[in-house]
């Protein structure tokens, strides 16, 4: 009797292990399933990973050779263009630039090519200028709806009084030419203001905290 009871007594300490046992591998099969499923998902995202990036590599090369098209379809166009304003401003000192294939400027003295950052800070600026006058009339010109309004803030500033008259001069010939019904200009240069390339000169004052547009027409009543 003694015997069977502890052989009874060890079958259930046995029992308790083996559910201890098997709570544990439960436990650890769980564990193998989530980290399976894991990894199932992480592979179904490397998938798509890699689909996407097999598609965005074949959209940059696109673009890539659709950039290349429309630099060599435009960029000597946008030369030519840059080319005729930048020797009006510059009385011909530049009359030949260049665009890379990421639009950069080089700019001729002479027979040599030299870019656009070995020029002083007034002439970068005269010819980024004429670059940006020389797209928008590309643009207009080869839209349905060109649009037949300039607006220039602040271009004048880094300009001597020969460069920005000639400038003024440009922007006029511009107007008159067709590209350009209008061109507004901000600027706080006074030449600038009283230029004879302006038609209206407007002014912006401040008043009790409140901007106020006043015109010549209104200058002229308050002077009265």
């Amino acid at each position: 009797e003694a015997e069977t009871r502890a052989a009874a007594h060890a079958a259930r300490n046995a029992l308790i292990a083996a559910r201890e046992v098997l709570q544990q591998a439960r436990a650890a099969l769980r564990q193998v399933v989530a980290e399976r499923d894991r990894l199932h998902r992480l592979a179904d995202a490397a998938d798509r990973a890699m689909r996407e990036a097999d598609e965005l590599d074949r959209m940059v090369r696109e673009f890539v050779e659709f950039d290349r098209y429309v630099a060599d379809r435009v960029g000597p166009l946008l030369a030519e263009t840059t080319e005729r304003l930048l020797a009006q401003v510059t009385d011909g000192k530049y009359d030949r630039v260049r665009f890379d294939e990421n639009y950069g400027i080089e700019v001729y003295d002479g027979d040599e090519a030299f870019d656009l950052t070995s020029f002083s800070g007034g002439e970068r600026d005269v010819v980024s200028l004429c670059a940006r006058l020389a797209m928008s009339e590309l643009v207009g010109s080869a839209a349905m709806r060109p649009p037949r309004f300039l607006v220039l803030d602040e271009v004048f500033g880094s300009l001597d009084s020969e460069r920005r008259a000639q400038l003024l001069g440009t922007l006029g010939s511009l107007a008159s030419g067709g590209h350009f019904e209008q061109v507004f200009i901000i600027s706080h240069v006074e030449d600038v203001q009283q230029s004879h390339v302006m038609d209206e000169a407007w002014t912006i004052e401040e008043r009790d905290g409140v901007s106020q547009v006043r015109r010549p027409v209104q200058a002229l009543a308050e002077a009265d």
